[in-house]
């Protein structure tokens, strides 16, 4: 989780760790999810940056969208495609306060969180096969009624 305190510029303290991976271990169910979903919190997902760092090809390959250096962070967090994203399902969940950039990476509430899940697989897939040079259409539907809003801090 170093590498995501350094995107995030604060220290993730141990017990938002755990949290996190307990999370996807008793949210998610299905095990490809929970593998990429793993690889994410690690930062050890196979993408060009990384790749070109240990050696293992010679080029940084550039973002499908906006024609930036592809890197996990990138891909998950800053791409417009990708905020686009996810302003539509804070609209659609009816998020308020919408998420914050760590929350879509570390999760939020046990009811939003199979959605994170489902779209960070979702979004590494969609650049996977836009790297192959295939098009790639993304349609979400997002219904207030398929996650229901739990506050992270519920009201006493």
């Amino acid at each position: 989780m170093a590498k995501w305190e350094i995107v995030f510029q604060r220290v993730i303290p141990f017990d938002e760790q755990q949290q996190a991976f307990h999370n996807m271990l008793h949210t998610c169910k299905i095990n490809k999810f929970k593998e990429v979903n793993f690889k994410i919190l690690h930062r050890i997902l196979a993408m060009p940056s990384l790749l070109a760092k240990i050696k293992k090809t010679q080029e940084l390959a550039k973002c499908f969208c906006c024609g930036q250096t592809a890197n996990l962070g990138h891909i998950m967090l800053w791409c417009e495609s990708t905020k686009q994203i996810h302003e539509w399902i804070v609209t659609g969940l009816e998020l308020d306060p919408p998420l914050e950039q760590e929350q879509w990476i570390l999760g939020y509430s046990k009811s939003v969180n199979p959605l994170l899940w489902l779209l960070n697989f979702v979004l590494y897939k969609a650049y996977l096969l836009s790297a192959e040079g295939q098009a790639v259409v993304l349609t979400i539907v997002v219904e207030t009624t398929f996650c229901t809003y739990v506050p992270l801090f519920p009201s006493s």
